[in-house]
């Protein structure tokens, strides 16, 4: 079976609603899937999950993207033993709110696994290959990192409070690190420096205070964000999501932004790159760390 048989890619968008408390074993089950692929492999291009919820009931949802050489790659495997025994177990142990529902079979030239937060569809975590197995505890791990990058991503879109994001997006001892050189302190003074941990009350703020509520008071004091409304530009491999280790996970995300220096009230147009790790079982982020364009900031908060 190879492309030539078959012509052009094709994907399947599936959306699974789990009554409540039973994610976990469909997760479970949809991990079975990847035993078959692997004995099937040929028409079979990559299988990808995340979680999701319905925007108008709050139900949690699992979205299942399966990328086939074409159509009839897709009909094939879904005759499979394991296919059926799969749909006969939701039924039988009644694990689903309501029937799937399958929201789109269509050519597709490319599948993109690229980090973005302004357009949902190409939000995607690869969750199997064909050289392993990944055990189902691995992929609600994933989903649940997911869940919080994505979160991450829209409190920095909606200018939400950084209080509230370390309360809600972080573990209760986060490192945040944005690179930059030691002699650009004197106009950027939070670059170059470890901040660790949180703050025990707001009263013990200080100049010798190195946590990560005051890498955002210092970044806050010195800079204003403008987030951009555009759909940002992603390249090949920006998005990377490692599940072998839950501690050693990590997430690449590129942002865009308008960024302001608050001494001069100059703007310019900087992007960033967050690298997410250490994450806990809830999947809250551990570590942070930050790259952009501090010449473009030293030179505008002149």
């Amino acid at each position: 079976m190879t492309n030539t048989q078959f012509g052009e890619e094709c994907d399947i968008v599936a959306v699974l609603t789990p009554k409540p408390g039973k994610l976990d074993r469909v997760a479970e089950l949809l991990t079975k899937l990847t035993a078959c692929v692997k004995k099937n492999e040929p028409g079979v291009l990559s299988f990808h999950l995340y979680k999701d919820f319905d925007r108008e009931t709050g139900q949690e949802e699992l979205v299942l993207v399966e990328k086939y050489v074409n159509k009839e790659a897709y009909d094939l495997h879904a005759e499979l033993p394991d296919f059926q025994a799969m749909h006969a177990t939701f039924r039988s142990e009644e694990l689903m709110a309501k029937p799937i529902l399958i929201k789109s079979v269509k050519p597709l030239n490319k599948l993109p696994v690229l980090a973005t937060f302004y357009n949902r569809s190409t939000f995607l975590l690869p969750y199997s290959n064909f050289n392993t197995e990944p055990p189902a505890k691995s992929i609600v791990a994933t989903m649940n990192i997911r869940t919080t990058v994505e979160a991450f991503c829209a409190d920095f879109a909606n200018g939400t409070h950084p209080t509230t994001i370390l309360d809600s997006r972080f573990t209760s001892n986060p490192e945040i690190y944005e690179y930059g050189p030691s002699w650009a302190r004197s106009r950027l003074p939070y670059l170059g420096r470890s901040w660790t941990g949180r703050r025990s009350s707001p009263a013990s703020s200080s100049e010798e205070d190195t946590t990560c509520d005051a890498y955002f008071d210092v970044l806050g004091q010195t800079l204003f964000f403008e987030p951009d409304n555009r759909e940002p530009t992603s390249p090949p491999d920006q998005f990377l999501v490692s599940t072998s280790n839950g501690s050693d996970d990590a997430v690449m995300v590129k942002l865009t932004s308008t960024v302001g220096s608050n001494a001069t009230g100059k703007k310019w147009v900087e992007t960033f790159v967050f690298l997410f790790g250490k994450f806990d079982a809830q999947g809250r982020i551990g570590k942070l760390e930050i790259w952009s364009d501090s010449l473009s900031a030293w030179v505008n908060s002149e």
